[in-house]
């Protein structure tokens, strides 16, 4: 489970069927034009953000296993930062804005296009506790410092947002059109800087950085309002990764039962009941690499010959059902 789908259970654990269904469930969310422009705000801080982190390390991959195996290399080091920082405990599953290691202190730094004025005493509370308008945002890093103290528990873990400081003004003009919103393909949409900070401008920075760790222990201590499953963060987080496993293995089950039921095979048949000692001519090894479906990627025909009752359409129909249950 993500850090963007933890935010949509913690409000409604059905959303974890509907999201990721564009093609059935419209969402209004990725074509509303002041969302889209709030979101662009919000690259444009994020890359901003990074300029002050001058020695940062970017994992711009979106493979799951190469950012998991990029951000560990570099916090293997005594110190690092590194930006988009993939983080995995068990089935929970983070990208940290900014990450940086310090011996065995780390800092997780949560970036939001948002505004405070830090010399306020206590601007994310009210008299009753938490600002309510503040906590999906304190939500977001506690999910996250949760899952990067459990994934590193020899080390020390600090959360910060780093945002719009109010109480300061931006040095020269024009600094957002140093950063500009690129198409990345796939129809995800960033920021890149394109033009350098002056010496001013990184001397005098638009963003400060909050400590919440207080805070991030406020939600884990108190209950969370739901209708179902458990009240204390920690563990409900737990039954959301859970609920959304078994949603997801249940959808993918429908869904193969539906593409077999389509393919309208005269009869089931898998690799596993085909005999290879009654057909010694036929080398197990190809078949079992062809069940992988890596020829589907290549445009490939696979020709299947022999005589009559050799196994032949019991191979294809394998092959068939193979293809199905990997989605393929």
């Amino acid at each position: 489970m993500t850090k963007s789908r933890f935010k949509l259970g913690l409000e409604c654990p059905t959303k974890f069927y509907y999201t990721k269904k564009e093609e059935i469930y419209a969402d209004s969310g990725l074509t509303d034009p002041f969302l889209a422009a709030l979101a662009e705000g919000g690259f444009q801080v994020g890359e901003l953000a990074k300029s002050y982190f001058p020695e940062g390390h970017d994992i711009e991959t979106l493979d799951y296993d190469e950012s998991l195996e990029q951000t560990a290399a570099l916090l293997r080091t005594d110190e690092a930062t590194v930006f988009e920082a993939a983080v995995k405990h068990d089935n929970l599953f983070i990208r940290v804005d900014v990450l940086k290691k310090t011996a065995t202190r780390l800092d997780l730094i949560e970036v939001k296009a948002k505004s405070i004025d830090p010399t306020e005493a206590a601007p994310f509370e009210t008299r009753n506790g938490i600002d309510s308008r503040w906590k999906p945002y304190l939500y977001d890093v506690a999910f996250q410092k949760l899952v990067v103290a459990a994934a590193f528990p020899h080390c020390e873990v600090r959360a910060y947002l780093m945002l719009v400081d109010k109480s300061v003004v931006c040095p020269t003009d024009g600094l957002q059109q140093k950063f500009a919103i690129v198409d990345e393909g796939n129809g995800r949409r960033g920021a890149r800087q394109i033009s350098d900070l002056t010496d001013e401008e990184l001397a005098n920075p638009i963003l400060t950085r909050v400590n919440v760790d207080r805070h991030c222990q406020q939600l884990f201590d108190e209950a969370v309002e739901t209708t179902e499953g458990p009240t204390r963060l920690e563990e409900r987080i737990k039954w959301l990764a859970e609920h959304y496993e078994r949603k997801l293995m249940d959808r993918e089950q429908r869904a193969a039962d539906r593409r077999l039921r389509d393919a309208k095979f005269p009869v089931l048949k898998t690799l596993d009941n085909f005999d290879f000692a009654a057909q010694p001519s036929i080398n197990e090894a190809a078949v079992r690499e062809l069940m992988r479906g890596e020829y589907l990627s290549g445009r490939e025909n696979v020709l299947i010959v022999g005589n009559p009752g050799t196994g032949k359409s019991h191979l294809a129909t394998a092959l068939g059902h193979a293809c199905i249950s990997q989605s393929l």
